[in-house]
């Protein structure tokens, strides 16, 4: 109990990990009707990360009327703007040093019309090793990737479907391409 005139109030501490790898916050979708690739290249909403980082998703509205999906977009949008007004240097693009990456060929060549890119002859990265899940750091890949809309990719004669995200605090794969 305070004494008389001490009009202090005690603000409880949340003890968190501290580091920029580890994670206090993660907000993600899963599930639904949609590809595998397109599950795999989803980022989570938020994260929040131990040093204070927060990395934000653009979040599609959620028009489909569901109030559960509305409350959750509502407290993404929240936080967002919580970690924005508390942290001094503006928001900027997260510029990724590796990305998980899911390649699996195609038994059958893609119709008319679908959007087939030539993977980078230059990079050490090949289509055929990289599986469900892998974490690629090769620079030319990540350029592809990053500014690419096609999820379909050629590399050494074979057409494959492609997904990729952007390797944040937290997420992994079993291998690792440099």
């Amino acid at each position: 109990m305070a004494p008389p005139g001490d009009h202090t109030t005690t603000v409880p501490v949340i003890v968190h990990p501290t580091a920029a790898d580890d994670i206090v916050i993660r907000i993600e979708g899963s599930g639904g009707s949609t590809s595998v690739e397109s599950s795999f290249s989803r980022p989570p909403g938020f994260v929040l990360t131990g040093d204070g980082t927060a990395y934000v998703a653009a979040w599609d509205d959620p028009s489909s009327g569901i109030a559960a999906r509305t409350r959750l977009a509502d407290f993404v949008h929240f936080v967002s703007a919580w970690a924005r007004e508390i942290r001094s240097p503006p928001a900027q693009r997260y510029q990724p040093d590796a990305l998980r990456v899911f390649a699996l060929p195609l038994p059958f060549e893609p119709g008319q019309g679908i959007d087939v890119g030539t993977w980078p002859s230059d990079s050490s990265v090949r289509l055929s090793t990289i599986g469900r899940c892998s974490v690629v750091r090769d620079r030319a890949v990540i350029r592809l990737l990053e500014g690419s809309t096609a999820d379909h990719y050629r590399d050494d004669g074979t057409t494959y479907v492609v997904a990729a995200a952007d390797l944040l605090p937290g997420d992994s794969c079993s291998s690792t391409h440099s």
